[in-house]
C-alpha cells in the first residue's frame, strides 16, 4: 500500500486480493493480525469488518480474530533490552568490517592464528586487533560483561530456533503452540534442569511436544523412541541402551529407526 493506510483502506486492499485469487469467503474462519489499532479496533477495526463481510456468507458461524504468534514472537525479540552488550558489539563490529583497511587487516589476523579462527567467536583475535588500532575494548575485561555477552548470545540462538521453527507450510496451530511452550519451559529449565545438560533441552521439547504425545498413547513406550528422529538423537541414543537390556524382541536398533 502506498497511501493512506486506514482500517477501511486496508479493508478494501485485503478483500481485493482474496477476491482476485478466487478465495470462497464462505469458508473463512480466523483472521490473524499484527495487532495495530486499526486492525482490531472493537467498531470499525479490518477484523471487525471482516467478520460482518464472512458472516454475511456462512450464516453466521463463528470467526476469530487473534494476535498473530509469529508476530508475538517478533515483538518479544525486541522487548530484550541488553544496550549495555549491543552498542559495545555494533560498535566494535562496524570498526571492523566498515573499513576496507580493518577488514582486510583482521582477515589477514584470523589467519595468522589458524587454531583460534576455527572457532566462532574469536574474542582474543578482536581484542588484540582493537588494542593494536588504539580502541580497546574495556568491556572485554569485565566478568559481568562477558556474562551478559554470553547470555545475549544464548537468548539469541534459542530466539533464531523458535523462529525457524515458527516458519514453513503446513503447519498447524497446535504445533506453533507446542514449540512456544517449549522455549518458554527453556527459559525457566523448571525440572529439565535436573537432567544432564546433553538432555535437557531435548525433554523439554519433548514434553511440549503434543504429536509424540499422541504417538506414545497409540504405539506404547517399546516402540515409540523409533518416532524421536531427528529431532531427538540424545534421547533416541540413550533409548536404545535401555531397551537393549531388555527382552531382545522389543530393542529399537538404531538402524530400525
Amino acid at each position: 500500500m502506498t497511501d493512506t493506510t486506514t482500517a477501511a483502506d486496508i479493508f478494501i486492499a485485503l478483500v481485493g486480493t482474496l477476491d482476485r485469487v478466487g478465495v470462497d469467503w464462505s469458508h473463512d474462519v480466523s483472521l490473524a493480525t499484527d495487532g495495530a489499532p486499526s486492525l482490531n479496533r472493537r467498531k470499525a477495526g479490518v477484523g471487525t469488518k471482516f467478520r460482518v463481510k464472512v458472516q454475511a456468507t456462512n450464516g453466521g458461524h463463528d470467526f476469530w480474530t487473534f494476535h498473530c504468534i509469529l508476530h508475538q514472537e517478533a515483538l518479544c525479540c525486541k522487548l530484550l533490552k541488553m544496550n549495555n552488550v549491543m552498542e559495545v558489539v555494533v560498535r566494535t563490529v562496524n570498526f571492523i568490517r566498515s573499513r576496507g583497511l580493518n577488514h582486510r587487516q583482521f582477515d589477514s589476523l584470523l589467519r595468522e592464528n589458524t587454531t583460534m579462527a576455527c572457532h566462532t567467536t574469536p574474542r582474543g583475535e578482536i581484542k588484540q586487533f582493537m588494542e593494536k588500532k588504539g580502541k580497546p575494548v574495556l568491556e572485554f575485561k569485565s566478568t559481568e560483561w562477558m556474562q551478559d555477552l554470553a547470555f545475549m548470545v544464548d537468548v539469541t540462538e534459542h530466539l533464531n530456533n523458535l523462529n525457524n521453527m515458527l516458519q514453513g507450510h503446513s503447519k498447524v496451530a497446535t504445533q506453533y503452540y507446542d514449540s512456544i511452550c517449549a522455549f518458554k519451559l527453556k527459559l525457566s529449565f523448571v525440572y529439565a534442569s535436573d537432567l544432564p545438560i546433553n538432555f535437557q533441552l531435548e525433554i523439554i521439547d519433548l514434553q511440549c511436544d503434543s504429536d509424540l504425545k499422541g504417538k506414545l498413547a497409540a504405539a506404547g513406550l517399546d516402540t515409540f523412541y523409533q518416532h524421536l528422529l531427528p529431532g531427538y538423537p540424545n534421547l533416541t541414543a540413550l533409548a536404545e541402551k535401555c531397551c537393549a537390556c531388555l527382552e531382545p524382541h522389543i530393542f529399537v536398533s538404531k538402524y530400525s529407526l
